[in-house]
């Protein structure tokens, strides 16, 4: 068993293309509420206002949820946010037959 870290698994999964396409369907989700999951596992909701081919992200009025055992849902206020594309969690292909689901967008 290899000393291979989850980062180092979704930036290998995904070649330069794959980011480059997916960061040109983003454009219909500009000025739309959307959930963006980290690679540390933190979930961000904003509006998406920008992005580039790197899939850097421009988040307004975002917030963070932070989810507890103990204390549920709790909501930190961020604001303006940025998030560097390479912290942008990108979930692998789902072999059949999950594939036939809806799919679910991950920004």
């Amino acid at each position: 068993m290899s000393n291979f870290s989850f980062h180092e698994f979704n930036r290998s999964a995904f070649g330069t293309s794959e980011r480059v396409r997916m960061a040109s369907s983003l454009e219909g989700y500009v000025d739309q509420i959307v959930n963006v999951i980290t690679n540390d596992g933190r979930n961000i909701v904003g509006v998406l206002k920008g992005y580039d081919q790197c899939i850097n992200i421009i988040l307004e009025d975002c917030h963070e949820r932070v989810f507890a055992p103990d204390s549920g849902v709790e909501q930190v206020v961020l604001g303006l946010y940025i998030i560097r594309g390479d912290n942008v969690y990108v979930p692998p292909p789902v072999a059949p037959p999950f594939s036939i689901l809806p799919f679910f967008v991950y920004v």
